[in-house]
């Protein structure tokens, strides 16, 4: 499917990156990580959010980095809202 909302940060040789994409039916966060500067990347990538795959639009994803830790927030119509919502992971 299509992907969306792409960002990327660092974090010395951390390299992160997330998107969105309607793999399941509705745009899920996507994020995959490299160490060494972004000369490999792991095979699989791991949703940042936290509701069941593809139940409801999730958008506007930004990121930061800190270290080997990558924070995300985005936009998520759950609730029936525009809320926002926000995920770590290290």
């Amino acid at each position: 499917s299509d992907s969306n909302d792409s960002q990327i940060c660092c974090f010395g040789d951390n390299v992160f990156v997330a998107w969105t994409d309607k793999r399941n039916g509705s745009d899920d966060v996507y994020a995959r990580f490299s160490t060494d500067g972004g000369n490999a990347w792991p095979a699989a990538e791991f949703r940042l959010d936290t509701d069941t795959a593809g139940a409801a639009a999730s958008f506007g994803v930004r990121i930061v980095s800190w270290g080997n830790a990558l924070y995300s927030i985005w936009r998520d119509m759950r609730n029936g809202n525009n809320d926002i919502f926000f995920n770590s992971v290290r």
